[in-house]
């Protein structure tokens, strides 16, 4: 059986690939793209102290993270031992989520270390670590409370 060009061809490009990505670093091939740079993000392993904000949130900050990164395994059915597609289902288990994402251990995400970002990450941005977070802390309230977090010094209005 004889090579094809296209077989030339592929080996040709798997071989430049190879050579460019041992002889060129990470940082000065890695896009710029938003979705590819979200420099603060969850590693397992990887203790994190996200930022305190200046409201409590309620479960409508904390869904749409919880939807995006986290209800396609934690759903009825699905393949993580409890669903959180509501409040009633998430807030019993808040403290758990906090502990699991400050820590970075959820959502599950294996590559690290030297692995040039990817376009489709499962990792958490600082912000949404830190609204789970105070969340959970708060005792997983419904409803956002605009008031600030940081007490107030006597004698100050």
């Amino acid at each position: 059986m004889k090579p094809t060009i296209l077989a030339f061809a592929l080996l040709g490009a798997a071989v430049g690939n190879l050579v460019l990505a041992q002889s060129t670093p990470v940082s000065a091939t890695a896009p710029q793209d938003p979705v590819q740079s979200r420099s603060a993000q969850s590693s397992p392993g990887t203790e994190r102290t996200p930022a305190p904000l200046d409201f409590t949130p309620g479960w409508a900050d904390v869904a749409p993270t919880v939807e995006a990164s986290c209800a396609s395994c934690h759903r009825a059915g699905g393949i993580a031992p409890f669903a959180l597609e509501s409040y009633e289902q998430a807030r019993p288990m808040a403290a758990a989520m906090a502990e699991a994402v400050r820590s970075g251990q959820m959502p599950p995400w294996m590559p690290g270390g030297r692995t040039p970002p990817l376009r489709y990450e499962r990792k958490l941005t600082d912000q949404e670590i830190g609204v789970i977070v105070a969340w959970a802390e708060a005792g997983a309230p419904q409803e956002r409370d605009m008031t600030p977090s940081t007490p107030q010094t006597p004698g100050q209005p």
